[in-house]
């Protein structure tokens, strides 16, 4: 479905699959490798640079602190693909406006505001207080196979999610075929169960050790 404002109105996309999105990231393994073996093949040789100032302020980004550049942009692309977009703030030297930091940004804080076909700016959920704004000029923002004047990247879970499903059901219904094939029902011809119980606790430990267990008739 594609989104469409009339002109001059605001319009306003909140993310609402982030966390659904995400979960498919993080606990799907095929899925994860998936996108992660895309990323290698389109990111993963680094970058390079036409000045030497260029190069030196990318390699002293840090992000959160124990961050590169590299790492930064690996999340970006990941989250692109998974959720459809992903957001870094651009922290600028407050003197010279050149870049010294990225910071990035869960898709879930992120309210995009849209007007006539732009991005307006981005409002950033910080809990209890007013949210933050950031201007477009101020995040770098990602966006996965946005298709015309759609406000928003498509997460790649949308057209493999019916597979992913089917083949977990398949694996758990197998899983659990398989787990009870291995419990044995053993059929007695008695009534006491102090007897009972005794034969419960050997048979247990009998099949537990793989031993081989004869059971007296009388």
């Amino acid at each position: 479905m594609l989104d469409w404002q009339a002109e001059d109105q605001e319009s306003t996309w909140t993310f609402p699959n982030a966390i659904t999105d995400m979960a498919y990231y993080k606990n799907i393994p095929d899925y994860r490798s998936a996108i992660r073996a895309l990323r290698v093949y389109t990111i993963g040789k680094g970058f390079t640079t036409e000045s030497t100032r260029d190069r030196i302020i990318l390699e002293n980004i840090r992000g959160r602190g124990d961050d590169t550049i590299q790492s930064i942009l690996n999340s970006m692309f990941d989250l692109k693909k998974a959720i459809g977009d992903s957001f870094a703030e651009i922290i600028r030297n407050d003197k010279t406006g050149s870049l010294i930091n990225l910071k990035a940004i869960g898709a879930e804080r992120v309210t995009q505001v849209m007007q006539n076909g732009l991005i307006k700016h981005y409002l950033i959920n910080v809990g209890k207080d007013k949210p933050v704004k950031i201007m477009p000029n101020d995040m770098l923002h990602f966006c996965n196979d946005r298709t015309a004047d759609e406000e928003h990247g498509t997460s790649a879970r949308e057209s493999v999610q019916w597979i992913i499903d089917s083949l977990r059901e398949a694996e758990a219904d197998w899983r659990r075929v398989e787990h009870r094939s291995s419990i044995r029902v053993l059929w007695v011809d008695m009534s006491n169960t102090t007897k009972i119980a005794t034969l419960r606790t050997q048979y247990k430990e009998g099949i537990k050790n793989g031993e081989i267990l004869i059971m007296p008739g009388k």
